[in-house]
């Protein structure tokens, strides 16, 4: 019996050794597939980075040219605005020393115009007056000018060296004789010793005299007048002489001066509205006319030339466009301008250019800003 169960117990731990094994062998096994699923994923993690990287690195190899391309341009593009900002700093550079240039020029203008007694050589300068109807010429339909108010001939002078044929009018007989002598042998010049006014008859002319001492006023024959209108305490009216008057209109009417006049220049001292109603019917493509405001010396009473009756006399005549350029009275002789503004400004004088048509008045005014200072006007109100 003893031998028996003896032999049995053996047999028992063998079968306990041999579950113990096997179980250990079915761990294993568990742990032996857990670790291939891994392997698995990890293997196939790897190859899909493999696949990222051979991606990137195809990727990469064809977007190189694009981006050496694009590297290159924009190099290019970096010179080129280099090459830009080296011009546009010489263009400042040249600008600054232009701007230099000009500031010079309009210092010794400036410092010309402080000359008040007017020689003969500062003419030019003075008026530019004369710049514009030189100008104008190439505007006109007509070569053809007249000089009212002529004395010794400054403006006939400069008309005639820009093209003009000229017919001059001086009432005053010391000076006609003067001015014919000066332009006799030109025979672009024609002159008239009779004065110009609304209608044909016989008018006072008044002789001035400087009594300054000093020749402040220049050539007194320059302020002879038809009205004897006020004047400086050492500029005085002191003769009168009976002078020939004519109209515009009779002088055509008769055929002495020819019908197609470009130009029509009014200087008679005070009397220019006059010559101004002596025209009739009879148009003129520019009109300049001297203008005196109130409140200048010579325009205190008598005178017959301010700015807003002319302008009201030219409109009724389809006169629409002006130009006044001006002084202003005891300071320097500078020169501003404004456009169709119907009043003067106090203590001005100077001259009004007036325009027919606007094709003639619009080059005009570009040549009076591109030369002259502009006068704005505002609402006082404002």
């Amino acid at each position: 019996m003893l031998s028996i169960i003896e032999k049995i117990k053996p047999i028992k731990k063998i079968k306990l050794i041999k579950n113990l094994i096997l179980e250990r062998l079915e761990s294993i096994q568990t742990s032996v597939q857990a670790i291939d699923t891994s392997t698995n994923a990890a293997v196939e993690n790897q190859a899909s980075l493999l696949q990222a990287a051979i991606h990137l690195v195809e990727t990469n190899q064809q977007l190189s040219p694009q981006l050496n391309r694009k590297t290159e341009s924009l190099e290019q593009q970096i010179k080129l605005l280099e090459q830009q900002l080296k011009a546009q700093a010489q263009t400042l550079n040249q600008l600054e020393i232009n701007q230099k240039n000009i500031h010079q020029g309009v210092d010794l203008l400036t410092k010309t115009n402080q000359i008040i007694t007017i020689g003969t050589h500062q003419y030019p300068l003075l008026n530019p007056e004369l710049g514009l109807m030189s100008f104008l010429y190439s505007y006109l339909p007509s070569r053809k000018a007249l000089d009212i108010g002529a004395n010794i001939g400054e403006v006939s002078s400069y008309l005639l060296n820009s093209g003009y044929e000229v017919f001059a009018f001086e009432p005053f007989p010391p000076v006609f004789e003067q001015l014919s002598q000066r332009f006799g042998s030109s025979s672009a010049f024609h002159a008239y010793n009779f004065a110009l006014g609304s209608d044909d008859g016989t008018r006072t002319m008044h002789i001035a005299t400087d009594t300054s001492g000093s020749g402040e006023y220049g050539d007194a024959s320059l302020y002879g007048s038809l009205v004897p209108h006020s004047m400086p305490e050492d500029l005085k009216f002191t003769a009168q002489i009976d002078v020939k008057v004519r109209s515009l209109e009779s002088l055509h009417d008769s055929a002495e001066i020819p019908p197609d006049i470009g130009l029509v220049k009014i200087d008679t001292e005070g009397n220019d509205l006059d010559v101004i109603q002596g025209m009739g019917e009879h148009k003129y493509p520019v009109v300049m006319s001297e203008f005196w405001d109130a409140k200048v010396v010579f325009a205190n009473s008598g005178a017959n030339n301010s700015l807003p009756d002319m302008v009201k006399s030219m409109a009724e005549r389809g006169y629409y466009w002006y130009l006044v350029l001006y002084r202003v009275w005891g300071e320097n002789n500078s020169v501003s301008f404004y456009c169709n503004h119907p009043q003067s400004l106090e203590s001005t004088w100077g001259n009004v250019f007036f325009f027919q048509q606007h094709e003639i008045f619009a080059p005009a005014r570009d040549w009076c800003a591109a030369i002259l200072p502009p006068t704005y006007f505002k609402d006082a109100r404002y």
